[in-house]
């Protein structure tokens, strides 16, 4: 046990390491080679090991520190904004931290059975297909959490050009088949000699060729007013109101944008008068986006409005957060012990019209939702003509401050990449940002600042990419299937069967 002490202990480093390697700088650049290299010592922890127990500890271990690197500014939600003692909280990351861990120490038992008895290559692609089962996993199930995915360190690596093919999810699988393939080559120097030519290739940013066609170029205005949370849903909501109403009516861009619950909480009647007050300063060639908490009875939709002089369109949020936005079964006794507003909110319809606006359409998500770049690519395919801009409105605040906005920039890069068209990000307090096609920052702001980003999108239009086109269809169960079909491959006693089938 105490020769495994070190090796657990490089294990918890590696999954700070592969968390941290996501969320880097306020520019959205991540580090794969830090990623790389923490999948690298993952592998070479289990490779040649044929002792179950020490596979799943050190598997557990890299997945339970990942989780926590990766998701611990939940803890500032639950207790600076939500009043949950700290002792509670922490224990509630923990937990939640230890749910999400248990995917890959679980199949890496199927790994186990194959490694003791098949050659190389087979075991190369059955690691990558535990990993991959284990992102999609966590992506997928409990409502989905996929931060800290393989991927999202590759917004700016020698795979990004992988990105508008496979998705983050498929760019993972590579990235762990050619960690695991390092540790098989027969000599020392071989193993040094690969690490380092890899680390170099996937240091160096290969950006995919765009199959897209530039359009009109629009000015826009993004409004980023860093107010309290708690701010907008009080007696003082007025001022926040107030503030971006102020922007909206001496902006002279032709989209002027705010962030996600800009607008606080309103009724039907509050949110009409609102609308009437705006739509009569705008001209014939300008709109606003509105985020706004739309009162529903008892609930409420997160939503947001797209006005113009004469036309009102309004989008609400689809893919709802456990416990923030709405509550899982038996777990309102958790949602009652917070003092947060608004936890149970009613989802909008699940294939929403774009927002047409001068010839070019547009798609929003709110929140998270662009952490499901598989339920973006369905609304771009399924529409009768697909986006030519992507819109995100955020508000963050809940986490600051943390590096929570530096993970959702890098996602939102990865979306511009797997679906070749622009994203305009708006956060309460950041990061808001222009970003193109192809993932590149072309303005921002810094977080937690109140400030104003003026600038241009470029529209987008043309053939949609090979990820849009398959996951737009079959969302990711493409790789449920393939990575469940190569462990069974790998599973069958192929060896055991042809001594059979062979004359005696």
């Amino acid at each position: 046990m105490h020769n495994s002490i070190p090796l657990l202990i490089l294990s918890a480093l590696a999954g700070f390491a592969h968390a941290q390697a996501m969320a880097f700088s306020a520019e959205g650049w991540a580090l794969p080679w830090l990623q790389w290299l923490s999948m690298v010592a993952l592998s070479g922890l289990v490779a040649h090991n044929g002792s179950l127990k020490h596979g799943v500890l050190v598997t557990l271990i890299f997945s339970y520190c990942n989780q926590i690197s990766a998701l611990y500014w939940i803890y500032i939600s639950l207790h600076t904004f939500g009043g949950l003692s700290p002792s509670l909280a922490i224990l509630s990351v923990l937990v939640l931290a230890l749910v999400l861990s248990w995917y890959l120490p679980a199949l890496f038992y199927l790994f186990w059975l194959i490694q003791k008895k098949t050659s190389w290559p087979i075991i190369v692609l059955s690691w990558a297909s535990i990993i991959g089962l284990s992102e999609l996993a966590k992506g997928q199930w409990f409502g989905g959490l996929p931060f800290a995915i393989s991927g999202y360190a590759h917004s700016n690596s020698g795979l990004t050009w992988l990105m508008p093919w496979l998705g983050v999810y498929g760019v993972g699988f590579i990235i762990a088949a050619m960690s695991m393939s390092i540790w098989y080559l027969p000599k020392h120097a071989h193993k040094f000699l690969a690490t380092l030519t890899l680390t170099t290739f996937i240091s160096l940013p290969i950006l995919p060729a765009s199959q897209s066609t530039p359009g009109e170029s629009i000015s826009v205005e993004l409004l980023q007013g860093n107010f309290s949370p708690i701010l907008k849903f009080n007696e003082d909501k007025n001022k926040t109101i107030r503030w971006y109403i102020d922007r909206i009516q001496q902006s002279k861009s032709e989209v002027v944008l705010t962030p996600e619950t800009a607008m606080s909480a309103m009724n039907a009647n509050e949110l009409g008068e609102l609308q009437k007050y705006l739509q009569k300063d705008l001209s014939a060639t300008q709109a606003v986006w509105l985020g706004v908490l739309d009162l529903q009875g008892s609930s409420a939709k997160n939503s947001v409005l797209a006005l113009t002089q004469q036309k009102i369109y309004q989008y609400s949020k689809t893919h709802l957060v456990p416990f923030g936005e709405f509550i899982p079964n038996y777990f309102r006794w958790f949602v009652n012990m917070l003092n947060l507003p608004f936890s149970d909110l009613q989802a909008g319809i699940a294939q929403p019209p774009h927002w047409y606006w001068k010839n070019t359409y547009w798609l929003a998500t709110i929140c998270f939702e662009d952490l499901f770049g598989e339920e973006m690519a369905s609304r771009m395919v399924l529409a009768p003509y697909p986006p030519n801009i992507l819109v995100n409105i955020s508000n963050l605040t809940w986490f600051d401050p943390s590096s929570s906005s530096l993970q959702h920039l890098n996602i939102s890069r990865e979306r511009t990449l797997e679906l070749d068209r622009p994203m305009l990000s708006i956060g309460n307090s950041g990061i808001t940002a222009i970003i193109d096609h192809q993932g590149k920052i072309v303005a921002s702001i810094p977080a937690r600042q109140r400030e104003v980003l003026l600038g241009e999108v470029t529209a987008r239009s043309g053939p949609l990419t090979f990820y849009s086109q398959w996951a737009g269809r079959w969302g990711l169960l493409p790789l449920w299937l393939l990575f469940i079909l190569l462990l069974t491959l790998a599973l069958v006693p192929w060896k055991t069967l042809r001594a059979n089938q062979s004359p005696s």
